[in-house]
Order: structure tokens, then sequence, then C-alpha cells
């Protein structure tokens, strides 16, 4: 209940929330790609949801795959395959989405997202009210 109050609240703040009207460089910005592959890969190391995620993922590999060899190696290679192709696809899309991004449809999409939330909030809300009352 409280994490649908608070989604709730958030959507609505977010819906009733005036934009700042923000310039769009759609210019790509040269750096240097193995600096930048860095300072990711240390922040993404840096953050303690990341070790308890891979933490999980090599408890469960070890305990469903002891008895098939290379059961765990096999499991981790597509594990991160699957992270990398996925990067590679937001990356993309990023680039894609970045010709057709305007002031006007980030105003949208903003709204449709609070919107969302308020909505996913309320929802979790009223599921956690009628179950406490049940």
């Amino acid at each position: 209940m409280v994490g649908g109050t608070f989604l709730s609240i958030f959507g609505i703040v977010s819906f009733m929330k005036k934009n700042r009207v923000q310039e769009i460089n759609l210019q790509p910005i040269p750096r240097d790609s193995l600096k930048v592959f860095l300072r990711g890969f240390i922040l993404n190391l840096s953050n303690p949801a990341v070790a308890i995620f891979w933490l999980g993922a090599v408890s469960i590999a070890i305990t469903q795959f002891k008895d098939i060899r290379f059961g765990v190696a096999s499991y981790f290679v597509l594990a991160i395959s699957t992270v990398l192709l996925f990067d590679i696809f937001k990356i993309l899309l990023a680039n894609y989405i970045r010709k057709w991004l305007t002031q006007k449809h980030i105003e949208i999409l903003g709204k449709i997202g609070s919107i969302a939330m308020g909505l996913f909030g309320f929802y979790l809300l009223a599921t956690g009210i009628l179950f406490y009352f049940r």
C-alpha cells in the first residue's frame, strides 16, 4: 500500500508539473569509445544491485547446473550474450528515436509515463487495500 501510494502521488505530481523547455542536441558528441566504455563499466560495478543480482544468478546456476558439464559456464555465456545483444538493440533504438524526438514528443511521452505510473500506483493501492480488508 505504501508503494502504491508513493507511485500514485508521484504520477499525479509528474503529470501536473510544467515541463521546462530544453534544447535537444541532435549531433553526436565525439568521444573516445574506450574511455566511455570503461567509465560505464566502472559505474556499473559500483552499483550494489548489480552485485546482488549476479550473486543470485551464480547461486541459481550452481544449484541448477551442478550435474551438467559446462552448465554454469554455458548459463553465463548465454546471460552475458543476452545482455550485450539487448544493449546493442537499445543503442540502435536510441539512434533511431533521436531523429524523431522533438520537445513536443518528449512532453507527450512524459505525460504518458506519469499517467501509467499513477494508474499502476492506484492499482497497487487498491490491491493492497482489498487484500488487507479481506
